[in-house]
């Protein structure tokens, strides 16, 4: 793999692409043997590729409005000592749930990661993490960006935080202070801005992370140079129809299809590209043949709405947001079945 077109697709890659062009095509559904699904038409994705950036570039102006602050982002002042710490000179901050101590002996942590320039309590509130949490007696954290974002890639214009270093010591922090915390099944999740944060910390912090499953982004170029030491199991899920994180590659966006193979090659995937599982709304493609302990994988979200809400698939946010009804698929359950089959004692002692 090493020296590999990080664009080019493998061959396997046919079949994919022979699925999303089902997934597209119009009205009538092609039937197969294993499905029969609908999905957008040809006409609304190019739609959506032309508006994209404008559409984004009006949802930056209406946060930028919405914020009301002279910098983005919350004041970790206002929080409580146990849930801020000083890290590389900056003050952070995070909101937490904590299982009933009758249910926290070896539960796992869940780190769940915001949107650009939105917040620890949005996040908290749309993302559907907390139900589960409760559920599932899981250890859930919605930590604060610096600024209200995340440095999902080295470049230094994106601010002084060194964001997989405060959530290597964010885990260990929570880990110290609450002994039940499995560290063997630590996870990542996450929106936009924060898929891509978790993917690039479950890339250079893969002796910290088992698995990461989030929503609406992609792991940034460049690609982390850091050699990954472990495998990781990974899952992004995305909207045929986003307009902010494009599916499909553009001038603005890498597409989808960039994070899958990435992945597939950090995690030594050598077998063919197989479908997991298919409905009329959505359907699961992973990598066969990992290395113990990873994985590549990805869900193609049919149909989201068309607008601004092909961002925000979260139950909760298409309610609150946009008063839309939820998806077929509740995304969060999604990531949260396909993490919790990771652990690190595959590959490590703890």
């Amino acid at each position: 793999m090493e020296g590999a077109d990080m664009h080019a697709a493998p061959e396997d890659m046919v079949g994919h692409d022979e699925h999303l062009r089902e997934m597209r095509n119009g009205a009538v559904c092609p039937v197969s043997r294993r499905r029969r699904m609908c999905a957008l038409s040809v006409t609304s994705g190019i739609v959506v590729s032309l508006v994209g950036a404008m559409l984004f570039a009006h949802w930056n102006q209406r946060r930028s409005s919405e914020l009301q602050l002279g910098k983005p982002g919350v004041d970790c002042n206002t929080f409580p000592p146990s849930d801020a710490m000083v890290h590389q000179g900056l003050l952070r901050c995070w909101e937490m749930y904590a299982p009933p101590i009758r249910d926290a002996e070896n539960a796992a942590l869940v780190i769940d990661l915001h949107g650009w320039h939105y917040t620890s309590s949005q996040q908290r509130r749309w993302s559907g993490l907390e139900r589960i949490a409760k559920s599932e007696s899981v250890y859930a954290v919605w930590p604060n960006g610096y600024e209200g974002q995340w440095k999902s890639s080295p470049t230094p214009s994106l601010g002084p935080a060194d964001d997989v270093a405060f959530l290597r010591a964010l885990v260990g922090k929570v880990a110290d202070e609450y002994g039940g915390v499995n560290r063997s099944r630590v996870y990542l999740m996450g929106h936009s801005n924060g898929c891509w944060m978790a993917l690039r910390a479950a890339a250079e912090a893969s002796d910290v992370f088992a698995a990461v499953a989030c929503v609406s982004g992609f792991l940034m170029e460049p690609e982390p140079d850091v050699p990954q030491r472990f495998p990781v199991g990974e899952l992004e899920l995305h909207c045929l129809d986003d307009p902010a994180n494009s599916y499909y590659p553009t001038a603005w966006s890498p597409g989808a299809r960039r994070t899958l193979n990435a992945w597939r090659r950090r995690n030594n995937c050598t077998g063919l590209l197989r479908e997991r599982w298919s409905n009329a709304s959505s359907v699961f493609m992973e990598h066969t043949s990992c290395a113990s302990g990873g994985a590549a994988a990805h869900v193609a979200l049919t149909d989201c709405g068309g607008n601004l809400s092909g961002h925000w698939p979260y139950p909760d946010a298409r309610r609150d947001r946009w008063g839309l009804d939820p998806l077929p698929e509740d995304v969060m359950h999604i990531a949260w079945r396909f993490v919790r089959e990771f652990t690190r004692e595959e590959w490590v002692a703890v």
